[in-house]
């Protein structure tokens, strides 16, 4: 039932661009229940709008409720984006990533081990694992997102443009914030073109 109204929610925001019955959806849910990644599902519907205080406060929310012991590692994957990403704490984000490379190796942790790096400005590292480990053997549409911009900096425009048109076939999964992302640095692919 609440996986059911969080998936409701996600189509009112992605699909629909309905940001006030998704908000009102997911903070039913968190009236009934403690899922830690509606606070960044919030947030991210904020961002969209251009709230940046309550967007701010969202990832607060989140953080404080992953302060408890009791969760471990389980939202790791949600704390890399935030650090590496909103926060730019980098640092924080490359200890994540290495943690779960470590724990799991999979073309998804090495994905984000890579994104770390490449957000890090160490390109050659992040091109290297991109290349080993996630290029060709991770589908996950946020994983091609990032491998569409490491080839874009390594300078494989043409591969960066494939991946990155992929990418909009998976707008849904992505959201509008990412969505409206990928579709500027085409455009920008079009200028240069």
């Amino acid at each position: 039932y609440i996986y059911a109204l969080k998936g409701i929610a996600w189509i009112a925001y992605s699909r629909d661009h309905d940001a006030a019955e998704a908000s009102r959806i997911l903070h039913y849910i968190l009236s009934q229940t403690k899922m830690p990644e509606l606070w960044l599902q919030l947030a991210e519907i904020k961002d969209w709008e251009g709230s940046l205080k309550e967007k701010i406060s969202y990832q607060e929310k989140f953080l404080l409720e992953l302060s408890k012991p009791a969760y471990g590692g389980m939202y790791n994957k949600y704390l890399l984006d935030l650090y590496a990403g909103e926060m730019h704490e980098l640092d924080k984000a490359l200890t994540i990533a290495w943690q779960e490379v470590k724990q799991r190796p999979t073309p998804e942790t090495y994905d984000w081990l890579a994104w770390v790096y490449f957000l890090k400005g160490e390109l050659d590292e992040a091109w290297r694992l991109n290349q080993n480990y996630v290029a060709g053997k991770n589908f996950e549409p946020d994983a091609i997102y990032h491998s569409a911009l490491i080839c874009q900096a390594k300078g494989k425009k043409k591969e960066a443009r494939k991946m990155l048109e992929e990418c909009l076939e998976s707008s849904f999964e992505l959201g509008p914030k990412t969505t409206a992302e990928i579709k500027s640095k085409l455009a920008v692919f079009d200028q240069v073109h």
